[in-house]
């Protein structure tokens, strides 16, 4: 047996040793064991900054200790076990936020303050000093929001926190057709008061300044909000919740229900006027005995949030869904993890940041490099390859390319207005195009100018036939 012991007593409060025999008469752990006694292993400062600089970008625990175990020679000799390795890492972040959620946050966003001149954020909290709601924007989000800030899409269904906040981005899409993010959020709940105090908050922000269009969910404490701060603001329903709200409702009460949505679709997308979307609608509820059905009257009732036809004449950027600020909460997947607590989720949601932007950097390199290839050597194309990014250019050179199916009827003149007629091959709809010579405009029933804000092919065709072939 072993005569290795110590023998403490305690005497008068006091803890004394009095017997101590230090010598083993066997070995404590195998060379392959060692490094598993406590004694010998220890995280140093500098290890424990390699970790977090790995968490800090994503790098999960086990690669981030697999990979310092092989620079190492092995686990044997790296010092510390990976549970030493997350207990540090736990501790030194509960030392960090040991105060509580608001106090983390409040610094973090002083740091950023501090970093940028016209970083802003704003935060609300409770008689109990814990947050409720947050806000925040940089520098580079207000000036994309002044240059393409005319089109926000918002919507709060991400969830991602362990507290279950609803967590909403406020984006549009930029020069190069891509999403940009002009505010961020995290709110205690749906309630109007909250929407109401984020929309607030977002136009101080960006000293007043309100969009033309913004686009939502089907959510009525949003829809009150937007009446109550931003009433001149046109409110579109995002088309592709609808539609999922139309198949929940109806795929059990329509018999053909494919068939159906294609005629659904039609009343969304292609009715030009209101009284033909009227006329269309009555004929789908004819057509599928859907009279009486409640859903769609409430539907109906709110038509010129979702119908393009009443859409058409206010700028939407070609915009008819939430989806670009939902795919970007997809790829917040990819940055953040249910387990984070909320300043963990600050710095992992600043890498999707950094990340998108480099995104832009490259199409901007991109845009100057290299000029869009050419379908046809047409003047107009060439001017339009220099004054557009090649993702709008290749939008614009489709509608040029389609003036060439576009069969044109002369329907007369009237105060110096010229008009035609203009049909697609292959397409139903007949538009209408005025064009005047004096003032050199053309104006086209499709209104995909006032919408997209690029020429149509039938306004093209106008202006060719006229001789204009390129922008003044």
């Amino acid at each position: 047996m072993c005569q290795a012991r110590m023998k403490i007593s305690l005497t008068d409060g006091l803890y004394c040793i009095y017997e101590f025999e230090p010598e083993h008469n066997h070995i404590l752990a195998t060379s392959s064991q060692v490094h598993h006694l406590r004694s010998q292993r220890k995280i140093t400062e500098a290890q424990l900054a390699s970790v977090e600089n790995a968490k800090a970008v994503g790098i999960s625990n086990k690669a981030t200790f697999d990979r310092m175990a092989k620079e190492a020679g092995g686990v044997e000799n790296l010092g510390f076990t990976r549970e030493d390795m997350k207990n540090k890492l736990y501790s030194k972040r509960s030392l960090q936020t040991n105060y509580g959620n608001t106090g983390g946050v409040l610094e973090y966003l002083e740091k950023k303050t501090s970093e940028d001149g016209k970083f802003f954020y704003s935060i609300q909290v409770d008689e109990d000093d814990l947050i409720t709601n947050i806000f925040w924007t940089d520098s580079k989000m207000v000036a994309d929001y002044e240059l393409f800030g005319d089109v926000v899409c918002f919507d709060t269904t991400y969830r991602k926190l362990n507290d279950g906040r609803p967590f909403g981005l406020l984006v549009g899409v930029n020069n190069h057709k891509k999403t940009t993010i002009f505010g961020v959020a995290l709110l205690y709940d749906e309630t109007a008061e909250s929407f109401v105090w984020l929309f607030n908050t977002f136009l101080t922000a960006m000293s007043g300044k309100k969009p033309k269009t913004i686009l939502t969910d089907e959510d009525a404490a949003m829809a009150k909000a937007i009446k109550i701060v931003l009433l001149e603001t046109h409110h579109r329903i995002c088309v592709w919740h609808m539609n999922q709200n139309a198949c929940k409702h109806l795929a059990g009460v329509v018999e053909d229900y494919k068939k159906f949505n294609k005629d659904f679709q039609n009343c969304i997308y292609d009715q030009e006027e209101e009284d033909e979307f009227i006329n269309t609608w009555n004929n789908l509820l004819d057509k599928y005995k859907l009279q009486n059905n409640e859903w769609l009257q409430r539907l109906f009732d709110k038509r010129e949030k979702w119908a393009l036809a009443y859409g058409r004449n206010t700028f939407s950027a070609d915009i008819v869904s939430t989806q670009r600020s939902e795919s970007l909460n997809i790829e917040l997947t990819g940055y953040i993890s249910v387990k984070y607590d909320i300043l963990t989720f600050f710095e992992h949601f600043e890498r999707l940041v950094a990340d998108k932007r480099n995104e832009e950097v490259k199409c901007d390199f991109k845009a100057t490099q290299s000029t869009p290839k050419l379908k046809s050597e047409l003047r107009i194309l060439r001017h339009a390859a220099r004054i557009y990014t090649p993702a709008i250019f290749k939008v614009f050179q489709e509608q040029v390319m389609q003036t060439l199916n576009c069969d044109l009827f002369y329907c007369g003149e009237s105060n110096a207005e010229k008009e035609y007629k203009i049909k697609v091959y292959g397409r139903r709809n007949e538009h209408v195009v005025k064009f005047s010579a004096l003032e050199v405009e053309v104006k086209c029933s499709c209104k995909k100018y006032e919408f997209v804000g690029i020429l149509c092919c039938h306004a093209l065709k106008i202006l060719d036939i006229n001789n204009i072939k390129k922008k003044s």
